[in-house]
């Protein structure tokens, strides 16, 4: 965990269970916590439709439980979505513990660009967008120390 807390809110689930049942040609959708369901013909419209109650963007993550109708294929999905799942919240730890590295790093004087990327185990280049892509009050600490470099 960081110090803004981010860990947690990363770690839980962005939603309540959303359960995707495959009725004869068409999907239901129930979200249990809100007591609200739907049905479409398109798997596509069940998740907008999903989205906009629950306030989410295209890629915010929802937590699906498909029911196909078939069982291994409802393991396989379960599966994948449980990898991309793991994925989504180890990419978002990187991010928020790189924000934390360029934070503090102004701190630091004695490191370098290159230094800070290779610490980092980014390149050089992906340390210059994340200053120029705004990192609040670190950015300004960390431009003025490089650009004495």
């Amino acid at each position: 965990m960081n110090r803004s807390g981010a860990r947690e809110a990363v770690d839980a689930e962005p939603t309540g269970r959303v359960v995707v049942t495959r009725d004869g040609d068409r999907w239901r959708a129930d979200i249990a916590d809100l007591e609200v369901g739907c049905r479409a013909a398109a798997l596509i419209r069940v998740d907008g439709w999903v989205r906009g109650v629950l306030g989410l963007r295209r890629g915010d993550w929802v937590n699906y439980e498909f029911r196909t109708g078939h069982r291994r294929l409802d393991g396989l999905v379960r599966d994948a979505r449980a990898g991309r799942r793991a994925a989504y919240v180890a990419e978002r730890h990187s991010q928020q513990a790189t924000r934390d590295l360029m934070t503090d790093a102004a701190q630091y004087a004695d490191l370098s660009m290159r230094e800070l990327a290779i610490l980092a185990g980014l390149s050089h280049q992906r340390i210059q967008q994340l200053l120029a892509g705004g990192l609040g009050e670190a950015r300004t600490d960390l431009e003025r120390i490089f650009r004495h470099r």
